[in-house]
């Protein structure tokens, strides 16, 4: 009997990096697995026999989606033969929804067992997606405590693992003290998508000019995600400023953003799991995030949430500032900034409600859980 074929898929880049650590855990109980689908350079060298690049895939907003339509339809279909060509024994969908239920579609209509893991988040926004859901996924493993209880009425089972990212940032305790004020040590995480860095440079950038030079004992560290080039990511921010301020500023290699993060006295994060990982990094930040006029028109009638960011969502209450399209704007940076920076008091009120957060994310051994979750599914052997 051949070793069973998983066939993964993630789109981003917390997705690879949650998909390399399950196939890890997988092969440490299964020698033999193999592995085959969508992925990024973390789950290739883990083994993953690359269809499509996570990169190539790595768009968001409705108006940078359509663009690319064609192209996805056409990965889809193409993952769709393979993974019938292939025997695959399960489909994990890893996140990224979007496209991610299309492909559970065509896996199910194949016969492949479906395990969804990082579910998609309809307890916030795209309810609509739940018949989708209940048609084409046999187990889903949530990330949250409360997400089984939110799925029970449905006719598939949900498993509770908890949030991968504990695997991969561990929780600093210690609460930082606010730096010297017009010092300090400030991160920008300015997201893991070429479309994202189209919408968000141009305000951070202006926003960087005026505040290190109202404030040159700052430092600002921003760690390249590793969906992106640094060099093209230095390019783009150094040629947009003096040459007196890009010095003031260090773009760190990709695979370090934990560790800027932990360094860092306080941060501004694009909206996305990276905000996850700085509370765990008990950073002080704020959230920031910018689509295209349509799609951000489009996208406030579809999500009936009171809050974006992932942290204000699981805490169901605005621990950080948003400031999303129109607010972001180099002057609301420049002031957010100042108070995360030196401003005791408001740092202190969000780092006492990050505990709360870093409850909800559960402990470390997210990874264990899942692959242990998926081999106990495959040995009873059940159908869709």
């Amino acid at each position: 009997m051949s070793a069973p074929l998983f066939f993964l898929c993630a789109g981003e880049a917390s997705g690879d990096v949650h998909g390399a650590n399950l196939m890890r855990e997988i092969k440490a109980r299964m020698p033999d697995a193999r592995f085959i689908g969508v992925g990024g350079e973390r789950m290739r060298s883990e083994g993953l026999d690359c269809l499509v690049r996570a990169e190539e895939l790595a768009v968001v907003g409705l108006m940078e989606v359509l663009r690319r339509i064609p192209f996805y339809f056409a990965c889809i279909r193409q993952l769709a033969r393979e993974m019938r060509a292939r025997g695959a024994s399960v489909f994990i969908p890893i996140d990224f929804p979007d496209f991610n239920l299309r492909l559970c579609r065509a896996a199910r209509a194949q016969g492949v067992r479906v395990v969804y893991y990082i579910c998609p988040q309809v307890w916030a926004w795209r309810r609509g997606r739940i018949p989708q859901i209940e048609e084409c996924v046999d187990l889903l493993l949530t990330i949250f405590p409360f997400e089984p209880r939110y799925f029970s009425k449905l006719r598939l089972t949900a498993v509770y693992v908890g949030h991968p990212l504990r695997d991969e940032v561990p929780l600093v305790e210690a609460e930082k003290p606010a730096p010297t004020a017009g010092a300090g040590v400030l991160a920008v995480l300015p997201g893991s998508r070429k479309s994202e860095l189209q919408n968000h440079l141009p305000p951070l950038t202006a926003f960087l000019e005026d505040f290190l030079a109202r404030n040159p004992g700052v430092r600002v560290r921003i760690p390249c995600a590793q969906t992106l080039d640094p060099v093209e990511l230095r390019a783009r921010i150094h040629g947009n400023l003096p040459s007196s301020l890009a010095q003031q500023i260090e773009v760190v290699a990709p695979g370090h953003s934990s560790e800027v993060l932990r360094a860092a006295d306080a941060a501004l994060v694009a909206s996305g799991t990276s905000t996850l990982q700085t509370v765990l990094c008990n950073t002080p930040f704020a959230v920031f995030y910018h689509l295209h006029p349509l799609s951000w028109f489009i996208g406030r009638h579809l999500v009936k949430v009171r809050h974006v960011g992932l942290v204000n969502l699981i805490a169901e209450k605005e621990v950080c500032r948003e400031f999303l399209q129109n607010e972001m704007t180099p002057e609301n940076l420049a002031r957010e900034s100042a108070a995360l920076l030196w401003n005791a008091p408001y740092r202190q009120a969000i780092l006492n409600s990050f505990r709360l957060i870093q409850h909800r994310l559960g402990d470390a051994g997210a990874s264990q859980r899942a692959a242990e979750a998926i081999l106990r599914f495959l040995e009873r052997g059940e159908q869709p």
